[in-house]
């Protein structure tokens, strides 16, 4: 028999799931094993995210961004969720499994599901990404993935609202059967399998205050939210490749405002402890005058079947490495076996 939690006791922390690593750190990684499938997480800068998303749409792409959204809603719904939980009526699924998770991950503050008749109405409070920006469709695209995957078959009506605080997405289905392939199970974990290194990881950088962990189970980087977040969505971003030119520029106005004066040396050591402490595998960074060269072991695959790909990572990257000097380019990137690395010059 299915025990489903109670609305009371929703709100495990994300520092108690650390503390009995259920949310599993070692130096470059970071793994979720709360209620459902072990996968590999990332933390990711929340506004990065937020405004290229909103850039995209902004500029005409909000179909593109949608079907990102939809394709990875469904990818991690369908990996990560196993078979039985499917069986349950969407609206329980969603008001307690999912809204379990999602709360204690810091990704958004409620969600609340309901039917009427072929609907499915789904609100969502403080909800990660939206919360950045507002209204966008990639968050749209994500919920209707995650219906798909749950139910097995396609959506012929998509709306999206606001009402007060809620953003309200309703959805109509039909009887016309979904589905999107992923990698196999055993290539996912088998790449994501990390050897044992030296570095900082995630409890140690909230330790030495590098991140603070705050009452709304949300992690920060002086004052600025980070996600936890499923890292498959950036391969699918990386695959794409919508408005890339347009990455760094957007982390570049990020970062400037955070970090500090400093030497070339010192904003590259941040760098290095900052990517290691959000699981983006082990970092190796070596600086000459003209050249940052970026060697990355250990880098978190993703669920898609599209090849992997870090282009947004990188790009992100060239930002920060533009407040030493923004005549940086990416001159040769280099992808091997659980290895990549990048050299920017100029």
């Amino acid at each position: 028999m299915l025990i489903l939690q109670s609305s009371n006791s929703l709100n495990m922390r994300l520092s108690e799931s650390l503390r009995k690593n259920i949310i599993d750190v070692s130096v470059g990684r970071v793994v979720n094993r709360f209620k459902l499938k072990e996968r590999r997480i990332t933390l990711f800068f929340e506004e990065i995210l937020a405004y290229y998303i909103k850039k995209c749409e902004d500029a005409g792409y909000a179909k593109e961004t949608r079907g990102i959204g939809k394709q990875w809603g469904f990818i991690t719904t369908s990996c990560i969720m196993p078979k039985f939980l499917r069986k349950v009526p969407i609206t329980t699924l969603v008001n307690t499994v999912a809204k379990r998770v999602w709360i204690n991950m810091g990704l958004i503050d409620d969600i609340r599901a309901r039917k009427e008749g072929e609907k499915i109405i789904i609100k969502t409070k403080g909800e990660f990404i939206t919360r950045c920006v507002g209204k966008n469709e990639f968050m749209s695209g994500a919920r209707a993935g995650m219906i798909q995957a749950c139910l097995g078959c396609s959506i012929k009506n998509e709306k999206l609202s606001k009402s007060g605080e809620w953003f309200v997405y309703s959805f109509v289905t039909d009887k016309k059967p979904f589905t999107v392939r992923t990698k196999k199970k055993s290539l996912y974990y088998k790449l994501n399998r990390l050897s044992k290194t030296s570095g900082i990881t995630l409890k140690q950088a909230l330790k030495k205050d590098i991140f603070h962990l705050k009452k709304n189970n949300r992690i920060y980087f002086r004052g600025r939210p980070l996600v936890n977040i499923e890292n498959t969505v950036f391969h699918l971003i990386g695959d794409r490749a919508i408005l890339m030119d347009k990455v760094a520029k957007i982390s570049y106005d990020y970062f400037n405002g955070l970090i500090k004066k400093s030497s070339a040396t010192k904003k590259l050591f941040l760098l290095k402890i900052i990517l290691h402490a959000m699981g983006w595998g082990v970092i190796n960074i070596s600086y000459e005058k003209n050249k940052v060269r970026i060697r990355i072991d250990y880098p978190p695959y993703g669920f898609q079947t599209e090849k992997d790909n870090w282009k947004f990572l990188v790009n992100v990257i060239l930002g920060y490495v533009w407040l030493i000097n923004k005549k940086f380019r990416i001159k040769k990137f280099k992808e091997g076996c659980k290895k990549l690395e990048v050299l920017y010059s100029i």
